[in-house]
């Protein structure tokens, strides 16, 4: 089990067990032991899987709520298409997230399509469609539209991580600062497109006294990659001292942004990383997120705030605000959402601008719960410093029991589809040069066996 354990965990080929390398350390290791064979490995795996299959299946069972995400794409490797898709749910105080499926699809990704597969998929782990409480994707609208064959528009949460990253790409994409970012992008491509300007790059980090682990690359961003702009910028900010004299002493160097143009880049990046700190923030998976929500946009309308020291920034600035209140002015409108952040003790009704939603959500709140709340108990100032807000419902369940049964359908949602995405990576990992002919079932085996916790396995 240790070296199933191994293989998943670390993403190894099964052949690994046949390497000599393997073979010399496990003898060295523990002289006496018998390596099994590769059939072994799969078969034990399948074991595996199967009961731990059967023990989430119990859980999720007893969950009276659950929220799912998934979204589909393509391993370019071997050109074969996938569906991931994650299922979390609250045990006890605590937020749980499974891979509960990796499908292979063999047609168009059509509506209909994902949708059967879905389902299918949901069927298997025997779960009912009305114990869902929301299911969260991207804007694709194959995929909105599948989610609206299955469940309806009700119960359908758009990925708000995808949304910030709209937010992101149509400010950075404004005519006035895009040959600014081009300058930065061409130099970048330049570095990494040669080896002699990588090799050198390298030098001048060494001989600044930059320790050997700690020599750092450009980063070119790519349009597939959430805040990317930001992470290009960032890193050539970091960089530009080591830069600066490659970029002299060669007459092929693009040509360096000016002091003004650096002193821009050093406010933009200002002004879009409250826009990463939201992204990785309602990214996690063994937290709560969608109470934080409501909190964070009201946060990131205070951009408005900022007074940049260059035109050309203000006008982003003001794009960028606009932006937010385009896509998420109505935010508040959005009634699982406000509910999960009026339940939440950190927030409750503090970072709410339009009182009239407000107001709605108060009532919609007093009608789920009669009669053992009042408006009161419900606004007023944060009485909790609680790291885990679940843990106060847990303690007040007996005083407000239908307001903890509310807390407990809310909280079960997630604010991205993240948690399916990140599949994508770990499928990565798994679908190597060495792995080429591995079948869909068995990558599903693997990446869900790989989630587990270690107290899991043994």
């Amino acid at each position: 089990m240790y070296l199933l354990y191994f293989i998943c965990k670390d993403y190894r080929p099964f052949a690994v067990v046949e390497g000599e390398g393997f073979k010399r350390l496990i003898k060295e290791l523990a002289p006496y032991y018998k390596m099994p064979s590769v059939i072994t490995l799969k078969n034990t795996l399948d074991n595996k899987y199967e009961v731990t299959k059967g023990i989430l299946k119990s859980c999720l069972l007893a969950a009276p709520h659950v929220s799912i995400t998934f979204d589909a794409w393509t391993e370019t490797m071997n050109e074969e298409s996938f569906l991931g898709v994650t299922v979390h749910y609250l045990k006890d105080v605590s937020l749980k997230s499974h891979c509960l499926a990796v499908a292979e699809l063999k047609e168009r990704h059509t509506a209909q399509y994902l949708s059967d597969i879905i389902q299918k998929i949901l069927s298997d782990w025997q779960i009912d469609n009305s114990k869902i409480v929301t299911v969260v994707t991207d804007n694709g609208a194959n995929v909105v539209s599948a989610v609206n064959r299955i469940f309806g528009k009700s119960r359908h949460t758009p990925c708000f991580a995808h949304t910030i990253n709209l937010v992101a790409t149509h400010t950075v994409g404004q005519q006035n600062i895009k040959p600014i970012i081009s300058k930065v992008r061409e130099i970048v491509k330049w570095v990494k497109n040669s080896v002699i300007n990588s090799d050198q790059l390298i030098k001048k980090q060494a001989e600044a006294g930059v320790p050997e682990g700690k020599f750092k690359k450009l980063i070119l961003d790519v349009a597939t990659r959430w805040n990317s702009v930001f992470f290009m910028i960032r890193r050539f900010l970091e960089m530009v001292s080591f830069l600066s004299p490659i970029l002299l002493n060669d007459i092929t160097a693009p040509s360096m942004p000016t002091a003004i143009e650096m002193n821009i880049l050093r406010q933009l990046l200002e002004l879009l990383q409250p826009l990463e700190f939201v992204t990785k923030e309602s990214s996690g998976e063994n937290y709560i997120t969608i109470s934080k929500v409501i909190p964070m946009i009201s946060c990131l309308l205070k951009l408005a705030q900022i007074q940049p020291r260059f035109h050309v920034l203000s006008d982003i600035k003001d794009m960028l605000h606009a932006e937010i209140v385009r896509r998420f002015g109505l935010i508040e409108q959005v009634k699982p959402i406000a509910i999960a952040t009026i339940l939440d003790p950190r927030f409750k009704n503090l970072h709410f601008s339009d009182p009239v939603a407000c107001s709605s959500v108060m009532a919609e709140l007093r009608r789920l719960s009669k009669p053992d709340i009042t408006s009161s108990e419900l606004g007023g100032e944060v009485t909790t410093s609680l790291e885990n807000e679940e843990k106060l419902w847990e303690d007040m369940k007996t005083v407000f029991p239908m307001l903890y049964k509310q807390s407990r359908i809310s909280f079960t949602m997630v604010a991205t589809s993240v948690p399916s995405e990140r599949l994508f990576s770990k499928a990565g990992g798994v679908m190597t040069k060495t792995r080429n002919r591995l079948t869909g079932s068995r990558l599903e085996k693997i990446l869900l066996l790989a989630d587990l916790p270690e107290d899991q396995w043994f």
